[in-house]
């Protein structure tokens, strides 16, 4: 006679809970939709830790490595998602990812529509947003009076020409449209306000003493690096270039301390850049000869000589406390992400301990919301956060 054999399991998961994980699919030639990504992360719990693929029929040629056969545009695309490892895709364009060939799962992949839609009460489809955060922050820090409150600000530049690079290193919130509920929000629940910055000064908005849209979708996260920690970086880049910008927020967002150093006003910030590398320098302890430095890291948009010319012209530290990059990393590929230390980070904002059964071919357990859900009037009440189960402490597996 013929049977079946049901295991089950009694323990204890190690739950560890965070925000949704996004990737979000955009044609690089769509400035207009990688700034509504740029806004539409600024709203989102987490949203700063989201990555963004550019999607393309054929390899361009800044990823095209001259002694290497290049890899077709399908499994590059599929190598990212595989590297960020998103809990859905975002597609700017309906049928974005089955048009290029990603392979992901369709019940996971949905239109950007999706992250602004609200129901009857106001709520989120999917996810948190920074309404929740607003209104934690408020009740936690913001309804006290401080000695030195800090200043929330939605930063924007007095010159459209860097209106791409502000939105992608602060964040941004618009009056108007599907957002503008977001913004009011953020301005009115943090005392908040509208902030026009000369370009050059764009540096002075890195001082803790700001709170922008993108430092506040931290809101209660940590963060741990799953590769090897490598140097501070400046990005030498093009601010025009949607590829640069692209690079600069996955590469942020996969946990590199690295700050964007547009190539048009890099004459004038030698100072900062002087700065920060002295900032970044900081030794091991003996017997280790070893230390922390800083580097310039060279985007694809860019000549290497360039780099080494600007270079010439930094003042301090001594020219071994800093270093010419121009290996931006082959995130697309496995060997690449471990050789080139870009393993995604791991971001999470708590962690429990969960009683979890298995009973046939079924895992049951009680999911845990974020900390601060049981007041939260706009989260979403289908999916709002992810549940990533780490061990089983102390379970009793039964064959099979």
């Amino acid at each position: 006679m013929k049977c079946s054999i049901l295991g089950r399991l009694h323990g204890k998961f190690n739950r560890q809970g965070g925000p949704l994980r996004f990737a979000f699919l955009v044609d690089p030639r769509d400035k207009t939709g990688l700034q509504n990504i740029f806004q539409l992360n600024s709203s989102l719990w987490g949203g700063v830790f989201n990555f963004i693929i550019p999607v393309f029929k054929h390899v361009p040629a800044r990823y095209r490595e001259e002694y290497f056969k290049t890899i077709s545009a399908k499994v590059m695309l599929n190598g990212l998602v595989e590297a960020f490892q998103p809990d859905f895709i975002v597609e700017t364009k309906n049928d974005d990812a089955a048009a290029h060939g990603i392979a992901f799962d369709p019940t996971r992949t949905i239109p950007i529509d999706d992250l602004t839609t609200r129901d009857e009460q106001g709520r989120c489809k999917l996810g948190v947003d920074l309404r929740s955060v607003c209104e934690d922050l408020y009740d936690k820090s913001f309804r006290f009076v401080q000695r030195h409150p800090p200043e929330v600000i939605i930063p924007s530049s007095k010159d459209r020409h860097y209106k791409l690079l502000f939105a992608a290193t602060f964040g941004f919130l618009p009056e108007k449209g599907v957002l503008s509920d977001v913004a009011d929000i953020y301005l009115k629940a943090l005392d908040g306000k509208r902030k026009a910055v000369d370009p050059i000064e764009f540096t002075n908005l890195f001082s803790q003493k700001y709170v922008y849209p993108l430092r506040a979708t931290a809101h209660e996260l940590e963060t741990r690096r799953n590769s090897w920690s490598i140097d501070s970086k400046l990005f030498y880049m093009d601010e025009r270039s949607s590829f640069d910008l692209i690079e600069f927020w996955n590469l942020r967002a996969l946990g590199w301390d690295i700050c964007p150093l547009p190539a048009r006003l890099a004459p004038n910030l030698i100072e900062y850049c002087n700065k920060f590398i002295k900032a970044a320098y900081r030794a091991y302890p003996p017997p280790s000869n070893a230390f922390h430095h800083a580097s310039l890291l060279c985007a694809r948009s860019q000549s290497v000589d360039a780099v080494q010319q600007f270079i010439s012209k930094l003042t301090w530290p001594p020219p071994q406390f800093a270093c010419l990059d121009h290996r931006v990393p082959r995130i697309w590929e496995e060997w690449g992400r471990s050789a080139d230390h870009a393993e995604p980070q791991s971001v999470t904002h708590s962690s429990k301990t969960v009683d979890a059964h298995v009973i046939g071919q079924g895992l049951h357990l009680k999911a845990e919301a974020h900390d601060f859900a049981k007041e939260d009037r706009f989260c979403s009440e289908s999916i709002a956060c992810a549940n990533v189960l780490e061990t089983i402490a102390g379970g009793t597996p039964v064959i099979p």
